[in-house]
């Protein structure tokens, strides 16, 4: 089931695609926890983490973490805000 997609454009069996793709390389990573997953996803995508959210919280969803779309782009958001702050204090120091 695809929930969301971003892409009208994009058929199904595309949207499939990508998100195959994003699982491969995630899981290549070996996640143990939700913290893990959103690291890896933010590794390959920061600052670009709105570019394939939906896929990944559908992902998460099929690994067994129960969130909505919402929730994912918005912790995706705050820890991109973070990095950035915490970049930045160093940055000054």
């Amino acid at each position: 089931m695809i929930l969301n997609k971003p892409y009208p454009f994009l058929t199904d069996k595309e949207f499939q695609i990508s998100k195959d793709k994003l699982r491969k390389k995630i899981l290549t990573k070996n996640p143990k926890t939700l913290d893990d997953y959103f690291d890896i996803y933010l590794k390959l995508y920061d600052p670009y983490y709105e570019e394939k959210y939906v896929e990944f919280g559908c992902i998460l969803l099929e690994m067994g973490f129960k969130l909505t779309s919402c929730y994912v782009r918005d912790r995706l958001c705050d820890q991109v805000l973070k990095r950035s702050w915490d970049d930045f204090q160093s940055f000054l120091q």
